[in-house]
């Protein structure tokens, strides 16, 4: 098999025994990006300041409330890695009132949302109409890492300057920067009881960051944040929802999780109902299913599993249903570190990944890599999403289809 057509493929590995799929890892769809967002919610108005998020008002059931279901995603840009912390997001109502929805902390790397949507929270707030959205970006420990067309270059922490102060994004300078987003008054977010109401929130990498001298000769690149927002999920992009087992209902085939953003190891930011079909694929514990024998697999597992779900939102009906579910040690980093990348090159039993998200045990840390090594032993396992049975690594490994190249949910060494 030709490098040429490795290159296309997306793989997992890890440093411990688990090699998890990097298309469910990332949910990499084949599908294009919506560019810069804004949809029929589009909103205006924006500021910028680096001062810290002052403390709203933590949401708790409440008679009366509605479900805010906020999600990340990202336009296209010159950018392999982009990891900062979100450490809030605020919706204000139009009496002034604020809500938090973001309770904990969470990392995101916004390169990895150009295909893909990322629910950070479905939280019970206030019923009203909410006019404005406010979220802050924490760079202290950010990674930046620009595409140069030659493997990527990463910016120095001293290289990641704020536009506003021109000053580094580094102590002890500030290191968050926030963004207030006026929803404008024809377009609030409207929280009714009892129902779901979507705030698509678009991350303009391209239009929010200045490389310089060039992408090609990247040195420097300073930070002025653009957000967008729309109040209708982008329809063309997965949305990743994720969290711990709650309930399973394996008759109406579906379940409940409570919803914790994808990199977060502990904390919950409301709970959601997952609706699956008979074509829903599982990968659980590494044995893959389908349809009714997945939710089933899955009634079985105690409250508090990891989960991971990668599907579309029916603004209709208000269900997100799954196409594809990862439970347990499926799910990235949740017991051993992962790693996922692109295959540029392969020896034998030894892989080559390029352009790596890295994934610590227990989710602690995410990080980008730019070349990994990969060796597969002799008795590693394939398993294929939502197919059964034994797989050998001579009849599968790397095997192309009419699509290209066969992608694999786990290797197991």
């Amino acid at each position: 098999m030709t490098n040429a057509a490795i290159r296309h493929s997306w793989w997992t590995a890890s440093k411990a025994p688990w090699l998890l799929r990097a298309l469910g890892l990332l949910g990499v769809a084949a599908l294009a990006a919506c560019g810069s967002g804004g949809g029929g919610g589009g909103g205006s108005g924006m500021s910028s300041n680096s001062d810290t998020a002052k403390p709203g008002m933590t949401p708790e059931a409440c008679t009366g409330c509605g479900t805010a279901m906020v999600t990340l995603t990202d336009a296209p840009g010159d950018l392999l890695s982009y990891i900062v912390n979100v450490v809030s997001l605020q919706l204000t109502r139009s009496d002034g009132t604020v809500v938090e929805t973001v309770p904990v902390s969470t990392q995101e790397d916004f390169a990895q949302l150009v295909n893909l949507s990322d629910l950070i929270s479905s939280e019970q707030i206030p019923a009203g109409r909410y006019v404005s959205a406010t979220i802050t970006l924490d760079y202290s420990a950010a990674t930046i890492v620009v595409d140069n067309g030659s493997g990527g270059v990463t910016i120095a922490p001293a290289n990641i300057i704020d536009g506003a102060t021109s000053l580094p994004l580094t102590a002890p300078n500030p290191t968050q920067i926030t963004l207030t987003l006026a929803l404008g008054a024809n377009t609030p977010l409207v929280i009714t009881s009892n129902t779901v109401a979507n705030l698509a929130l678009d991350f303009n990498l391209l239009a929010s960051n200045t490389v310089t001298p060039s992408a090609t000769d990247p040195s420097t690149v300073t930070v002025n944040p653009t957000l967008t927002a729309s109040l209708v999920p982008d329809a063309t992009k997965q949305i990743r929802v994720g969290g711990p087992l709650v309930s399973v209902n394996a008759t109406g085939g579906s379940y409940v999780i409570n919803v914790r953003p994808f990199f977060n190891s502990s904390g919950s930011s409301g709970q959601l109902s997952v609706q699956t079909t008979g074509t829903t694929t599982y990968s659980i514990n590494g044995s893959s299913y389908t349809g009714n024998a997945g939710i089933t697999a899955l009634a079985t597992l105690t409250e508090g599993t990891l989960t991971m779900a990668y599907g579309t939102w029916d603004q209709g009906t208000q269900t997100f249903t799954a196409s594809n579910v990862l439970v347990g040690s499926s799910v990235a980093g949740s017991t051993l570190d992962s790693v996922a990348g692109t295959v540029t090159a392969r020896s034998g039993d030894t892989l080559t990944l390029s352009n790596s998200l890295v994934l610590r045990t227990g989710r602690r840390a995410l990080g980008f890599a730019r070349q990994v090594t990969v060796t597969v032993g002799t008795g590693t396992g394939v398993t294929e999403r939502g197919q059964a049975g034994s797989f050998s690594i001579s009849g599968y490994f790397c095997r192309p289809e009419s699509a290209g190249i066969r992608h694999f949910e786990r290797w197991s060494a």
